[in-house]
């Protein structure tokens, strides 16, 4: 039996971004020893500019079916992704058409707000990242990308969990009802923090 895990994100332009996603990669290889580790990305932007460098840009179904010429029989599927938006949907399609296969199965792991128990969680561990030089009264501002799906709700639930622990930590998306235009004027302190909420 050969075992593999597929990361799924949407990728990287920048190399701060590149880092974070080795860096994840790490703890997944020191976590799940035995299994090998694969990466696809969605963004077709991505996938070109890492072609470009000659680099694997794999998209899901590409890489599910290298990982199937490659006869791995069992493939872990673990989005990236904040919220089961449309590019969780096309991940979970992705996998679905893989494991009619008679000889691979795929699972697809949730991505990060999945449930609403998922949402307390994740405000807990935000909130005890938050800059380590922002004073108290500071707002500090996480950004997601946000999305046109029933699943971005759960930004807006992120945002009332994380305000329950710190008044001054809003959340926003580069689209949607939660764009920075709707946080601007909620904001009162002489200095914002603004963070990424990506993977």
């Amino acid at each position: 039996m050969r075992r593999a895990i597929l990361l799924v994100a949407f990728g990287a332009g920048t190399p701060q971004g590149r880092q974070a996603l080795r860096a994840f990669d790490g703890m997944v290889r020191a976590r799940f020893a035995g299994w090998s580790v694969r990466w696809a990305f969605t963004s077709p932007l991505v996938r070109e500019r890492l072609a470009q460098a000659r680099q694997k840009s794999d998209s899901v179904r590409k890489a599910l079916r290298r990982l199937r010429f490659e006869r791995f029989t069992q493939v872990a599927l673990q989005p990236l992704q904040t919220i089961a938006g449309a590019e969780h949907e096309e991940v979970c399609a992705a996998a679905a058409e893989a494991d009619q296969a008679p000889d691979m199965r795929c699972r697809v792991g949730a991505p990060l707000l999945a449930a609403p128990s998922d949402v307390e969680d994740a405000a807990r561990a935000l909130a005890r990242h938050l800059p380590p030089d922002r004073l108290p009264d500071e707002d500090v501002v996480l950004m997601g990308h946000g999305a046109r799906h029933a699943a971005a709700a759960r930004y807006a639930d992120l945002a009332l969990a994380l305000r329950a622990l710190d008044a001054h930590v809003h959340v926003g998306t580069m689209g949607g009802a939660m764009a920075l235009e709707h946080i601007l004027p909620r904001l009162t302190s002489a200095r914002v923090w603004l963070m990424p909420l990506l993977s």
